[in-house]
């Protein structure tokens, strides 16, 4: 398997992860919301560096690896690759708060409802922001599957 085909594969599972956001937005869920998202947008930045032949760490916050590797990206897609860094690094900081939680703070109510719209925000953007990405290596690269990228 390439580089870019585990990129693509990796475009398959935030758009599935994506719609499944879904359940947790209407359960108020927002605690999941933040986990889930983290996990989107940290998969997506996998994908990016992938697709530009670079064999990611195993770790759950590459941003600062993408960081290295913004020119390489097509000119429009730079901005948005700014904000997504941006928000990995946030939602890595709830990663554990979020699942699992502590002592004097339970997950289920550590998160406002704008903290949960916001980290399904950057999910949206990260999926949308890679099919774009991987659309320009070729026609095999979306998937097409429902939910890519679109609001409910």
């Amino acid at each position: 398997m390439t580089q870019i085909e585990l990129a693509r594969a990796y475009l398959r599972l935030v758009e599935d992860r994506l719609e499944a956001l879904g359940v947790f937005r209407d359960r108020k869920s927002y605690a999941n919301l933040r986990r889930e998202s983290q996990e989107i947008v940290e998969l997506v930045l996998k994908a990016a560096l992938r697709a530009s032949g670079i064999d990611p760490p195993r770790i759950h916050e590459v941003g600062r690896l993408l960081e290295g590797e913004l020119d390489a990206l097509p000119e429009d897609l730079r901005v948005e690759a700014d904000t997504l860094i941006g928000a990995s690094r946030e939602l890595r900081k709830d990663r554990e708060m979020s699942f699992y939680g502590e002592v004097d703070s339970v997950p289920t109510e550590s998160f406002s409802a704008a903290e949960g719209e916001e980290a399904y925000r950057w999910a949206a953007l990260a999926v949308s922001w890679l099919q774009r990405l991987l659309a320009r290596q070729g026609p095999e690269a979306g998937s097409g599957s429902a939910g890519g990228g679109q609001e409910q």
